[in-house]
């Protein structure tokens, strides 16, 4: 497989970028943040990630720069063949597109996952969760460079194992016997599970499997059907009962709010009377002022009369001194109101008035004509200087009062009529506030309040239950076509069947997978040999930076590669003692020694990414590790280094790459 070209839209920093792959050596060289790495990043991702993820994937891909989807178009050849795949990563509305380019056949969606995954040498798609270990023995991310590759192959250990054999396993085979058993058994195991170990489809066990879950399915779908069923009634019985204890309470709750209302009625009635109750008061209250008023007048003035030698009135002693010559003197007149004709009612201070009366006012009055109200004020008028007629004037301004409040004993009957009109009035006005305190309107309000609130509940209640009652008679009654319990006891037989039908499949399945195992633990110390090639292929690589003193050991143990170390004439290293770049340097040729042995299943090429992997090798070592990329090139890898430091590369004669 080699990448032949990679156009990149709306992906992370990038809103858009091409660029080409030389068959053989390509460097792509820029600074930090330029976007080196999210190019490969772009291409993985391409090859493996599922257009349809969404999340924190597809969050990381999002162009900084734009809204758009992430798209990636990457041409690759795979045996020969030219593929242009493309891929809008978008969740729900993304797309695939895989189209072989010298057919034109072409593939959508979901079938281009999975022609993909086909054309890549997987059964099915990689799973997300496997995507970022997905070919991390070619794809080197940064920081990644000094990590044992040998744990990294797991998904490939299959493929490798198989390449090994046919380029010499075969030889260590005990018989012919052997290599048949041993191939059957495999291909049994292969029939049966995929290389992560999940039933394959089409096999057996896949169909006891899906038979099973179907099972199970119909079963727990009749097995809910009863269980909503139950839940029906007891929700029916249940709605039943709150429909009865709302309908009895609230005829109970509308009585007493009739009753409070009518209460509050009664105290708003109160309310009113005593507000006009209260005017009555406040008029009477000051009617009787006036009478007192006027009395007091009549008697001071029947005391002039009688005396001319007393003091005037209104200029006793305890008022000051003599009023001067030249400042004119001031008594008060009275005002005469005469009703010549018309219609009532007319009140003056609180006393109707007939057509044809007249009333004498000498002091402040409140006249009443319907809804109208007047203030009569008896204006002051000025006092000549001269006495020679005060005695006459008064004895005229006593006839004239007299006559308008009457003699002393009828003056005395209205004071005491008026007295009597306010003290009952007054004891009135005690009595309706009592009769108000006793209502409580402030207690019967919040009552009222609290039993409305109280109906608007029980109300709800009964409409929630009369729903509820509606929606499982209906479940009921819909339900009641076919009998569930039958249906739900034939779902469970039938899942017995399938469960045990299930497990003799499995039964089967493992055994024929211990089979093989035990045959590969009968074979182990003969496989060792399968790492041999392997190991002369590092061995190759290594001479290119160590010189021919260094050599690579490996071992094959349970069907896994392990136990890297470096072999030098101080003695053996395990990888993890070594030095960072001794590290980088040793794991680069293992990656490439294996990318060698895999590339005859992918066309006789494979890709290799470095992405700044060896930052901790000397500038005098990478030039040794020059000569190791070149002659992987040679040996038909593709290989691919992003770097920080093109200088550094300068001499590697690859097609270069500046962002």
């Amino acid at each position: 497989m080699k990448l032949v070209s990679l156009r990149v839209r709306h992906y992370r920093l990038h809103r858009e970028q091409q660029i080409a792959f030389d068959p053989s050596l390509t460097l792509i060289g820029g600074a930090n943040e330029t976007g080196k790495s999210t190019l490969v990043e772009a291409a993985h991702r391409a090859l493996f990630l599922n257009h349809r993820r969404t999340g924190q994937d597809l969050a990381a891909m999002r162009s900084r720069q734009s809204g758009e989807a992430p798209e990636v178009e990457l041409v690759f050849e795979q045996h020969g063949r030219p593929y242009r795949l493309l891929k809008r990563f978008s969740g729900a509305r993304g797309h695939a597109e895989l189209m072989r380019l010298d057919t034109a056949e072409r593939w959508q969606s979901a079938e281009a996952e999975l022609a993909l995954a086909a054309v890549l040498g997987y059964a099915e798609p990689v799973s997300s969760n496997q995507v970022p270990s997905q070919w991390a023995h070619l794809w080197i991310w940064q920081g990644a460079a000094g990590v044992d590759p040998t744990g990294q192959i797991e998904r490939e250990q299959t493929a490798l194992l198989e390449r090994l054999q046919a380029q010499g396993g075969t030889a260590v085979m005990q018989s012919a016997l052997d290599a048949r058993l041993a191939e059957r058994f495999l291909a049994a195991v292969d029939q049966t599970f995929t290389s992560a170990g999940k039933p394959r489809a089409g096999s057996a066990l896949k169909q006891a499997e899906t038979a099973l879950q179907s099972a199970r399915q119909r079963f727990e779908t009749c097995q809910a059907r009863t269980e909503a069923l139950a839940t029906a009634r007891r929700d029916h019985a249940q709605a039943l009962q709150r429909r009865a204890e709302a309908a009895e309470a609230i005829p109970r709750l509308e009585a007493r709010i009739t009753e409070l209302r009518s209460k509050l009625d009664e105290a708003q009635r109160l309310v009113q009377e005593r507000a006009a109750l209260k005017r009555s008061l406040d008029e009477t209250t000051r009617h009787y002022d006036d009478l007192i008023t006027a009395d007091r007048k009549l008697c001071a003035l029947t005391g002039t009369a009688q005396d001319s030698d007393a003091p005037h009135p209104f200029h006793t002693e305890s008022d000051g001194p003599p009023v001067e010559a030249e400042t004119q003197a001031i008594q008060p007149s009275a005002t005469i109101l005469e009703w010549i004709s018309g219609s009532g009612p007319v009140m003056l201070d609180g006393e109707p008035l007939q057509p044809g009366t007249t009333r004498l006012i000498t002091t402040a009055s409140e006249l009443r004509i319907g809804d109208n109200r007047f203030r009569i004020q008896p204006q002051a008028v000025e006092r000549p200087d001269s006495t020679e007629d005060d005695a006459a004037r008064l004895a005229a301004a006593l006839q004239t009062l007299l006559e308008l409040h009457g003699d002393e004993t009828q003056r005395r009957n209205r004071i005491a009529d008026a007295l009597k009109e306010k003290t009952r009035l007054e004891q009135e006005t005690r009595d309706l506030d009592e009769r108000l305190a006793a209502l409580h309107p402030d207690r019967l309000t919040a009552e009222l309040a609290r039993h409305q609130a109280s109906l608007k509940i029980r109300q709800d209640t009964l409409d929630e239950a009369k729903q509820r009652i509606a929606a499982t008679l209906a479940l009921l009654q819909r339900d009641g076509a076919t009998d569930p319990y039958a249906d739900q006891r034939e779902a469970h037989a039938d899942l017995e069947r399938m469960e045990e039908t299930h497990r003799t499949q499995l039964r089967r399945a493992k055994a024929v997978q211990r089979l093989a195992e035990l045959f590969r633990e009968e074979q182990q110390p003969l496989s060792e040999r399968f790492t041999e090639p392997l190991i002369g292929t590092i061995g190759d690589y290594l001479a290119c930076l160590l010189g021919p003193e260094g050599r690579a050991a490996l071992k094959l143990q349970d069907g896994t590669f392990q136990g890297l170390e470096l072999i030098r004439p101080a003695g053996p290293f395990a990888f993890d003692v070594l030095s960072g770049g001794t590290r980088e340097q040793l794991a680069a040729a293992v990656r490439l020694a294996i990318a060698e042995v895999l590339a005859e299943d992918h066309g006789g090429s494979l890709p290799l990414v470095f992405d700044d992997a060896f930052a901790n090798s000397d500038p005098e070592r990478l030039q040794s590790l020059h000569r190791m990329l070149e002659l992987a090139a040679r040996r038909g890898l593709q290989i691919i280094v992003l770097t920080c430091n093109p200088a550094d590369y300068a001499a590697l004669g690859a097609r270069t790459i500046l962002l």
